[in-house]
């Protein structure tokens, strides 16, 4: 379920490679070929990420094969991002933004764990970030 659009959650104050967090976001997006929504989406799949994680591309292309998950930082157990269908959109972004909100039904949590950790480029495996 390849997504038909993202959206882009949550913000930091911390600047790298002299990007914010929601233009470095963006640009991953555009290197994926994934179109950037506005606050909503009609259809189809939509990826959300939270701008005030840092995620590799090898991260996010992992996470895109697979639908209906919910990813969870390793480090401090926030829900990071999700691949939802757009009609749990609303909810699965409720889940993203509030820690005690329930996760939705039909959704899973992985950890970066879960995501393939090959890496082809560096020709070894290590767990994504």
């Amino acid at each position: 379920m390849p997504p038909a659009a993202a959206l882009i959650l949550a913000d930091s104050p911390v600047r790298l490679w002299g990007l914010d967090s929601r233009e470095r976001v963006a640009r991953q997006l555009r290197s994926l070929k994934i179109a950037e929504s506005g606050s909503e989406a009609t259809g189809g799949a939509v990826l959300l990420l939270r701008a005030d994680y840092l995620f590799e591309l090898r991260t996010l292309s992992s996470l895109l094969r697979q639908p209906g998950a919910v990813l969870c930082c390793s480090t401090d157990g926030g829900r990071a991002a999700a691949l939802v269908d757009a009609k749990d959109l609303d909810a699965a972004r409720r889940a993203l933004e509030d820690p005690a909100a329930p996760l939705p039904e039909g959704l899973r949590l992985l950890s970066t764990g879960d995501l393939a950790a090959f890496d082809v480029d560096l020709r070894r495996a290590e767990p994504p970030l």
